[in-house]
């Protein structure tokens, strides 16, 4: 699951700033910059949950 949140974000991420960048529509339009931030969002959210299950898959095997 949180790989699946890390290539969404990562591909968000790209797409907001693919178009953001180009012929300067972010001064025109705030969406690439919404989708960006998104992006971002959703990353950090995959990476907090692959840290969060590496740390529970350690303690399990410590108790076990």
């Amino acid at each position: 699951m949180s790989m699946a949140l890390i290539v969404t974000g990562l591909l968000i991420v790209w797409d907001g700033t693919a178009i953001g960048t180009r012929y300067f529509t972010v001064l025109a339009v705030p969406g690439p910059i919404i989708g960006f931030v998104y992006g971002v969002a959703i990353l950090a959210l995959g990476i907090v949950e692959g840290i969060s299950t590496r740390m529970a898959m350690k303690t399990a095997t410590i108790l076990a």
